[in-house]
């Protein structure tokens, strides 16, 4: 999370994201009180949860085809909540000696983030090619 570069390196550096959070939870909610019937606000789990309100809604990838974890915080107004569309097995998790779990694919994120926008660009691209070429 980067909530916890708050609290690492030098007094100065420290403020220096301390006053870069203020701007972005400001920043945050302008969108959350924008004059509109509808509204959603996506962004990862972190201090708006605090700061403002919990979410309407969290969501994981894995909801919807892509086998990772990652949850995400959802503001809605005006909006229905989404709804899964494809459901598939939750990626195998480590076990620490603290207790504590992680994903996978966390410790080999380089190859999986690789693959990932690789796979991205070729689905861009066939929607270019589609539209442009058929």
């Amino acid at each position: 999370s980067g909530q916890r570069w708050l609290y690492w390196g030098t007094e100065e550096y420290q403020n220096k994201k301390k006053s870069e959070q203020k701007e972005a939870i400001e920043f945050f909610m302008q969108f959350a009180n924008a004059d509109c019937d509808k509204i959603a606000i996506e962004n990862p789990v972190g201090v708006m949860s605090t700061k403002w309100r919990k979410p309407d809604q969290i969501i994981q990838p894995y909801q919807f085809g892509d086998a990772y974890e990652k949850r995400t915080c959802l503001w809605l107004k005006g909006l229905q909540k989404l709804m899964p569309t494809k459901i598939v097995d939750i990626p195998d998790r480590i076990q620490f000696k603290s207790g504590k779990t992680m994903a996978k694919w966390k410790c080999r994120f380089d190859d999986i983030y690789n693959e990932r926008i690789y796979r991205f660009v070729y689905q861009i691209f066939g929607a270019i090619k589609t539209y442009y070429w058929n």
